[in-house]
């Protein structure tokens, strides 16, 4: 009785995605209780087996993307001459803006987009010169790059039983206490992110 799990590093700030498969001999009552353990970590969503390593290569190793995104959007505003710090948070909190915007709309990112560029605009011009920079296509080959690290995951020298057990942490008993198994779950968690920033850094 077993269930996968793959979260991302953002947990840490509760402002995870957790990916979770269910493995056989799994209860309704075992998957709540899991649900209930994690539900404060972030978004926890099922997923089928045959798409956890895509899905990995995307919410795993996606932060060090979004990371590189925003550190860029502060340079840009560093060249045009505001100071680095200010730069920095005020780049932090435009991507941090535009994700609550993007999960409490039912918008589209393009339509989301379209609102904010003004016709004849100056953001339209910003839009122009990442298009011009094949920004959409970078962005969009990061993923697929990824994904075969989060494949090899388990094959990583030394760590594969461990790993094993972090793939199948959630193993339910009757005779468990909840605080103990909440202990484990955390314990795994922890070890998981180890291995998420493996995976990440060798692809």
């Amino acid at each position: 009785r077993c269930i996968r799990i793959m979260p991302n590093t953002p947990v840490a700030a509760q402002q995870g995605m957790i990916l979770y498969c269910v493995g056989k001999g799994i209860s309704a009552e075992d998957e709540a209780e899991f649900l209930a353990l994690l539900s404060g970590a972030g978004i926890v969503d099922k997923i089928d087996e045959k798409f956890i390593d895509a899905a990995a290569a995307l919410s795993g190793c996606g932060p060090a993307f979004v990371y590189i995104f925003t550190e860029a959007l502060a340079e840009g505003a560093v060249k045009c001459g505001l100071p680095r710090d200010k730069a920095l948070l005020y780049a932090k909190q435009t991507v941090f803006g535009s994700a609550a915007m993007m999960l409490g709309s039912d918008k589209h990112p393009e339509r989301l987009k379209d609102e904010v560029c003004s016709p004849g605009g100056t953001t339209i011009e910003g839009v122009l010169a990442l298009e011009k920079g094949a920004f959409r296509a970078t962005a969009a080959s990061a993923a697929p790059r990824a994904m075969p690290g989060a494949g090899d995951l388990a094959r990583v020298d030394g760590l594969g039983a461990l790993v094993d057990r972090a793939l199948h942490l959630a193993v339910f008993s009757e005779k468990d206490g909840l605080e103990s198994r909440r202990a484990d779950v955390d314990a795994e968690v922890a070890f998981r992110f180890h291995c998420l920033t493996a995976c990440c850094a060798g692809s």
